[in-house]
């Protein structure tokens, strides 16, 4: 059996976590371009880039709010209010 070092099990142990955290995101992200759909109808590429783009916070506000959308300029004034705040640092 290979020996991992103290250093390379912190490293896989942040890897698994990242990883963990990035499908988690894309799993949010998923369910809210759904709503969107059943809401308004098909979501552009720009939307969805936009989406992408939210922190778990901004995500999570969205999603909450979304709710209360009617029209896709509903969704355009969300974004234009609020998506600065809550992009993700890349």
């Amino acid at each position: 059996m290979k020996y991992i070092s103290s250093i390379e099990q912190l490293a896989l142990k942040e890897g698994f976590a990242q990883g963990h955290d990035e499908g988690f995101d894309e799993g949010q992200v998923g369910i809210v371009i759904v709503m969107i759909e059943r809401l308004l109808g098909p979501v552009s590429e720009s939307t969805r880039v936009t989406i992408e783009r939210l922190n778990r916070a901004g995500l999570m506000k969205f999603a909450q709010d979304l709710l209360a959308f009617k029209q896709p300029a509903d969704l355009q004034a969300w974004f234009e209010q609020n998506a600065a705040n809550y992009s993700r640092t890349l």
